[in-house]
């Protein structure tokens, strides 16, 4: 157990060590990706039908 937990301990702080920096321009222009995305998701995603009786219960019970 103990070799394991060591190992692992290892492997996570080498994985950080050898971790490059990421330019600013690369690391901005993933997070306005992402954001689009995103907000791509919640405008399409959105429910278009009204919140009826029928569809609060169908909605219950498809969880």
């Amino acid at each position: 157990m103990k070799k394991a937990l060591l190992s692992l301990t290892v492997l996570a702080a080498s994985q950080t060590a050898l971790a490059n920096a990421i330019p600013d321009k690369l690391a901005e222009d993933a997070f306005i990706y992402a954001y689009s995305i995103d907000e791509a998701y919640k405008f399409f995603m959105k429910p278009q039908l009204k919140q009826t009786p029928h569809l609060i219960a169908f909605k219950i019970f498809a969880i």
